[in-house]
């Protein structure tokens, strides 16, 4: 059972992160009318939520499964399990934002749903065909599994600091290149403060939003 919040943390928060980026997905679905708001007097949000718990509850015990018994699929060393999780969560979400679309395509579409399969190709080949050696196989296996908690810890602290640094970093640029003009190219929104352009109440059926 050592193994097993290495497993745990990362698939878990694999299927969280796609079910809070997925479960837009029945608004969008209902509004296309490709499905009705609800199924057998349940709403398709409900029925959406109850199919993800399944799903996540599945995972789980698949995983607490592997740690008593290896399941055939999981591969033997970390940089497997680790590409694996990767492709998982990458075609996972390809997928998700593509059944939004779908019900709802258009031409232009092609532009932005062809760019996100066409890098999903890019980086499972630059994944799978990226090889090691045996030796540094042999290395990453020998890996103590103590060290992994260590390392969750420090990666979620720098992707944090990343975060904050790059979110800092391009609203000074937008600053010092615009300052308070207004850029073009867009509507004008300014939620708060004297000059705020968006109102508190909701824009009636095919008028803009403020």
């Amino acid at each position: 059972m050592e193994f097993l919040p290495n497993l745990l943390i990362p698939n878990s928060a694999t299927t969280l992160i796609t079910w809070l980026n997925l479960r837009k997905n029945p608004e969008r679905w209902v509004k296309a009318k490709t499905i009705p708001d609800a199924i057998l007097g349940i709403p398709a949000q409900v029925w959406f939520e109850l199919a993800f718990l399944l799903l996540a509850a599945a995972v789980v015990w698949l995983l607490i499964t592997h740690t008593r018994r290896a399941l055939p699929l999981v591969p033997a060393n970390w940089l497997g399990k680790g590409q694996l999780l990767y492709l998982v969560f990458l075609w996972w979400m390809v997928a998700g934002n593509f059944e939004r679309a779908v019900v709802s395509f258009a031409p232009q579409r092609l532009v932005t749903e062809g760019v996100v399969f066409l890098n999903a190709v890019i980086c499972t080949l630059i994944l799978l065909l990226h090889t090691r050696s045996r030796d540094e196989e042999q290395a990453i296996d020998r890996k103590p599994s103590s060290e992994f908690p260590a390392l969750i810890k420090k990666t979620a602290v720098v992707g944090l600091i990343a975060a904050m640094v790059s979110v800092a970093a391009d609203w000074g640029i937008v600053r010092a290149i615009y300052g308070d003009t207004f850029a073009g190219f867009a509507g004008r929104h300014i939620r708060f403060g004297p000059t705020a352009t968006a109102t508190t109440e909701k824009p009636k059926e095919g008028q803009p939003h403020p």
